[in-house]
């Protein structure tokens, strides 16, 4: 998740794979700080999800909890729609 976001905010570039990420100091820095910069916690016993955020700079402050929060999106529909097709594999198994 952390790649993702740092990637969609032009820390880390697009083409860089996530190999060649494990490998780079410069990369597991860049990693370590946006880790820093940003947690997550579920509010309660609800669904929704609280994103404080620490960075220099109202617009980085901003921008931060924005970007995590569309990579989430994004990696929550593809482990959805993952889910609705093993579940439809299984039932046409059955049937």
């Amino acid at each position: 998740m952390l790649e993702k976001v740092a990637k969609a905010d032009g820390l880390i570039p697009l083409q860089v794979t996530l190999d060649e990420i494990n490998k780079s100091e410069d990369y597991a820095r860049i990693l370590s700080k946006l880790q820093s910069q940003i947690k997550t916690e579920q509010d309660g016993k609800t669904n929704i999800i609280n994103v404080p955020v620490s960075a220099n700079g109202l617009i980085r402050l901003r921008a931060l909890p924005i970007s995590w929060l569309k990579k989430y999106r994004e990696l929550k529909a593809i482990l959805s729609k993952n889910r609705r097709i093993s579940e439809q594999n299984v039932l046409s198994k059955n049937n």
